[in-house]
């Protein structure tokens, strides 16, 4: 492969990966402040939105991943 590709697409993963992990630290936060507060969510909504922060840090770890195996290329 072209090294300017391979360039693209380790910056690629690494911004995916920084972008996620902030998305998922805000999504966090949101969702742990909305807990202290005493608005208890429906047992459905709780499991609903810790699904899609293990979603997203698993893509996240995903994108690292990717990032790495180019790295050693």
């Amino acid at each position: 492969m072209d090294k300017k590709f391979v360039w693209h697409l380790k910056f690629l993963f690494l911004t995916l990966f920084l972008l996620t992990e902030i998305l998922s630290g805000i999504f966090s936060v949101v969702w742990f402040l909305e807990v202290e507060s005493g608005n208890i969510l429906p047992l459905t909504e709780q499991t609903i939105k810790t699904v899609w922060v293990l979603v997203i840090l698993f893509f996240s770890a995903f994108c690292l991943f990717c990032f790495t195996r180019l790295e050693e290329k």
